[in-house]
């Protein structure tokens, strides 16, 4: 029997990483499924069960996003249960369509979406655009952060910020570098006493953690384009709302959180002083559950990445020593996908 599995932000992979610590015993799956109803918990004997199951039956591995990635290499538990379990990961995320053609479509979408949240979104969403003296942090200037970097100053597009206004932070050197060579001012000052209007996060990791909120200035927005809810610490702040005086939320916000419409803002207080918002609860802009944020068929290059990928998949051989579980996309499919889609 063969399994295969198309994974996005690495969802699978860390959910067998899981099992394996709950069956070694190193992961009490109480806390892990702590706030499920009792009848999705898991006892460590289901581990076992569930495991011995996925062992006998050849997995085969797609992973779309750059956050799936960077999960494997920053959580080591993920590359022993894959090397455990003999099963590679077809890398889509790397891929030359992905990162020359899909970008552009997902700024796109962003962009639609900021827009929106201007304009047109309802009270429980909406947020003030920015006057060109407010100031913003770009968090992240891979391909989609340079797209949506160059929007946000350039006429034309949505125009909201003076190029003097967006400072730019990324880890990578080389990208901090093409920032600057294109006219924007670097952030590496995290211990200044600047302050921040908007932060918009594009990292596909967790970009500002709450050691730096005082880098936000009174009525400051957290905007994440992301692929998943991780670029803001945002269960964090909750917790510890709910837990001391270091940061509050209002009554009526936390009873909102039982509310079936989970697309809203959150507002909470740090220092019993300073309000901020944090939009969408957290989930990237393009997750609404409204609208589509650009049109379905213009994301035909990412299925086709996916299906390609989904091919290369089932012809790989299980691997059963520890070499690289990560194997790019073939350069034929991406070289047939990028001719066809080029724009």
């Amino acid at each position: 029997m063969k399994l295969l599995v198309l994974d996005s932000g690495a969802c699978f992979s860390e959910a067998l990483a899981n099992l394996y610590e709950i069956d070694d015993g190193k992961l009490d799956p109480n806390q892990l499924v702590e706030n499920l109803p009792a009848t999705l918990k898991i006892e460590r004997s289901d581990a076992s069960l569930l495991l011995s199951h996925l062992e006998s039956i050849e997995i085969h591995l797609v992973e779309q996003t750059s956050r799936g990635l960077f999960k494997y290499v920053d959580q080591p538990n993920i590359e022993q249960a894959l090397n455990r379990i003999g099963t590679s990961i077809i890398d889509v995320a790397s891929s030359e369509p992905k990162r020359r053609l899909e970008p552009l479509l997902i700024a796109e979408a962003c962009l639609n979406m900021l827009s929106y949240l201007f304009y047109d979104a309802p009270k429980s969403l909406r947020i003030p655009k920015p006057s060109q003296s407010q100031k913003c942090l770009l968090l992240g200037y891979g391909a989609i952060g340079q797209a949506i970097g160059h929007a946000l100053i350039r006429p034309g597009d949505l125009d909201i910020f003076s190029k003097g206004s967006v400072k730019v932070w990324d880890r990578d050197a080389s990208r901090r570098q093409l920032a600057q060579d294109e006219g924007l001012e670097i952030f590496d000052n995290w211990g200044s006493k600047e302050e921040f209007d908007y932060v918009i996060g594009c990292t596909g990791r967790c970009s500002l953690p709450m050691s730096s909120f005082s880098l936000l200035r009174d009525n400051a927005y957290l905007i994440s384009v992301s692929s998943g809810a991780i670029e803001f610490p945002f269960h964090e702040m909750v917790q510890r709302a709910l837990s001391d005086t270091e940061i509050d939320l209002s009554s009526a916000q936390i009873n909102e959180f039982t509310s079936e419409d989970i697309h809203r803002n959150i507002e909470f207080r740090i220092d019993n002083r300073r309000k901020l918002t944090v939009v969408n609860g957290g989930m990237p802009i393009t997750f609404v559950g409204i609208l589509n944020a650009a049109l379905p068929e213009k994301f035909d290059v990412t299925v086709s990445c996916m299906i390609a990928a989904s091919i290369q998949a089932v012809h790989t051989n299980q691997q059963t020593s520890d070499q690289n579980r990560i194997i790019p996309l073939d350069s034929t499919y991406s070289a047939l996908i990028c001719d066809w889609y080029k724009p």
